[in-house]
């Protein structure tokens, strides 16, 4: 189990936290109980607070009404306005990247999308697909456009967006958790197939330098946020993941 450098404490636990919510480690709705995390990190209360209050300020938990926190709950209008921000923030990253891309970075980007194909072979091939392969799903997917966004060189453009997806990594986990969980293994292997194809396109334009069409088969790979809010509103059985949260410590 990793542990916590003494050294700015506070920040590895807002770091760590911030790495937990955009690989899908928590959904909507969860409790996050400054207590509870506390004694997980093996530390005291303040760190984890200040980190809650700093994740409260980037609208990624929220204060409930017994001074508590939580991951916010999703609604249509909250959702839609987000995914609109995605489209015009990272559509503009990644037109940039278009213009400025290296062999070394396009060999990141098509090692990311490697480790996300082998990610979905190996839980194809399991009994039972488990809650962490979602997270580790999310995960991947996020180093995979994040390895397209940094090479845009634009430090403020890759703070929004980070901002926006500790907003919409929660319900893009539960989206996949109850996609995964209702598909039969021949569907999961469509829908891989589906995204796979996506990240490929994506890929192909970016080789070829082409700015605009970049920026859209970006735009086009982004999760609609109606299947987001229809996630939200299904009826599923809730599965925790297995994974500590000191496993998101860098």
């Amino acid at each position: 189990m990793a542990q916590l450098r003494s050294i700015m404490i506070h920040d590895q636990v807002y770091v760590s936290l911030r790495r937990a919510i955009m690989s899908g480690h928590f959904k909507p709705g969860d409790q996050l109980s400054a207590r509870g995390l506390a004694k997980d990190f093996g530390i005291s209360q303040m760190p984890v607070r200040d980190a809650l209050n700093r994740l409260t300020s980037d609208r990624a938990v929220e204060r409930t009404g017994d001074r508590r926190y939580c991951i916010p709950n999703l609604d249509a209008e909250y959702v839609a306005d987000l995914r609109t921000a995605r489209v015009i923030n990272e559509g503009a990253a990644t037109a940039i990247a278009a213009g400025k891309m290296t062999k070394k970075a396009m060999q990141e980007i098509i090692r990311a999308q490697e480790l996300i194909e082998e990610a979905a072979k190996y839980s194809l091939s399991a009994d039972e697909l488990g809650q962490d392969d979602v997270s580790e799903y999310v995960f991947l997917n996020k180093q995979f456009h994040f390895a397209i966004y940094k090479v845009a060189e634009s430090p403020v453009l890759l703070s929004i967006i980070e901002t926006l997806w500790l907003c919409y990594a929660p319900g893009i986990a539960l989206y996949l958790h109850i996609s995964f969980d209702n598909a039969s293994k021949t569907e999961l292997a469509r829908i891989n197939k589906a995204h796979h194809s996506n990240h490929k396109r994506i890929i192909r334009a970016l080789k070829a330098g082409d700015v605009e069409k970049s920026r859209a088969m970006m735009v086009e790979d982004i999760t609609p946020y109606e299947k987001i809010i229809e996630a939200t509103q299904s009826d599923h059985t809730e599965r925790k993941s297995q994974k500590h949260i000191t496993d998101f410590i860098e």
